[in-house]
């Protein structure tokens, strides 16, 4: 069964994104915070991760970097209020 991590600070936004994605039936985890939530990446296997963009402890972009660099080729669907992607 596919195992989506869930990065997400808002604990409303985390109830909808992790409702949804578990409907149709894969293993939904959840990390409120970047440290936390990279340990958790990093130990153990994920299919898919969303991640919002401005976490505590380790901002998204930052937590992406890290993830590449232990060579975890997980698809990453960023997620984020910001109204203006940086290029």
């Amino acid at each position: 069964m596919a195992c989506i991590l869930v990065f997400e600070d808002d604990s409303e936004t985390t109830g909808e994104i992790v409702a949804e994605l578990a409907s149709p039936g894969p293993d939904v985890a959840h990390a409120s915070d970047g440290v936390d939530g990279l340990d958790r990446a990093t130990r153990q296997h994920f299919d898919a991760i969303t991640l919002d963009r401005m976490l505590p402890g380790l901002d998204g972009l930052a937590l992406i970097e890290r993830v590449r660099t232990r060579w975890i080729e997980v698809p990453v669907l960023m997620i984020s209020a910001f109204s203006e992607v940086d290029r």
